[in-house]
C-alpha cells in the first residue's frame, strides 16, 4: 500500500509542476515580467536573472522524475499485490492515466488564461520549490 500512497504523491505533484510548466512555455517573457512586477513576493522563485529559464528546465526535469518513480512505485504496488507480469499491468495502468492526464491537462490549459495559472500556483510552486533546489544548481551550472 505504501507504494500506491508514494504513486498518488507523485501523481499529485505531476499534476502542479505539470500545469504550472505548461501554462510557464505559454507565457511571454513580457507578460513574465509584469507578473513578477505585479506580485514581487509570489513571483520570488522567478525573479533574478536567467532564474525563469532555470525555472522551465528544473520544472520539466522535476515531472520526468515524478512519472519515472510513478511508474516504478506502480509496478512495485502490483508485485506486492501479486498481479503477473507487474511490468506489463503496471505499466498499462501508467501509461493509460498519464495520456489522459495530459490529454485533460492541454484542453484545460488551452482554454486558460496561462497568466492566471502561473499567478495562482505561485504560491504553491514557491512552497514546494525544495524539490526544485536539488534540480536547480547544477541547471544553474549550464546556463
Amino acid at each position: 500500500m505504501i507504494a500506491f500512497l508514494l504513486s498518488a504523491f507523485c501523481y499529485g505533484g505531476f499534476l502542479l509542476f505539470e500545469t504550472f510548466a505548461l501554462a510557464l512555455d505559454r507565457l511571454s517573457t513580457i507578460r513574465l515580467r509584469g507578473l513578477l512586477e505585479e506580485h514581487p513576493e509570489r513571483a520570488r522563485i522567478l525573479a533574478g536573472a536567467g532564474e525563469i529559464e532555470i525555472t522551465r528546465t528544473t520544472t520539466k526535469v522535476l515531472v520526468q522524475m515524478l512519472l519515472l518513480t510513478g511508474l516504478l512505485s506502480v509496478v512495485y504496488g502490483f508485485t506486492a499485490l501479486g498481479i503477473s507480469p507487474p511490468w506489463a499491468w503496471g505499466g498499462g495502468v501508467f501509461l493509460a492515466g498519464w495520456l489522459l492526464t495530459e490529454i485533460v491537462l492541454l484542453r484545460v490549459g488551452a482554454k486558460a488564461d496561462p497568466e492566471k495559472i502561473v499567478s495562482r500556483l505561485l504560491p504553491t510552486i514557491t512552497a514546494a520549490s525544495w524539490l526544485l533546489l536539488p534540480l536547480a544548481i547544477p541547471v544553474r551550472k549550464i546556463f
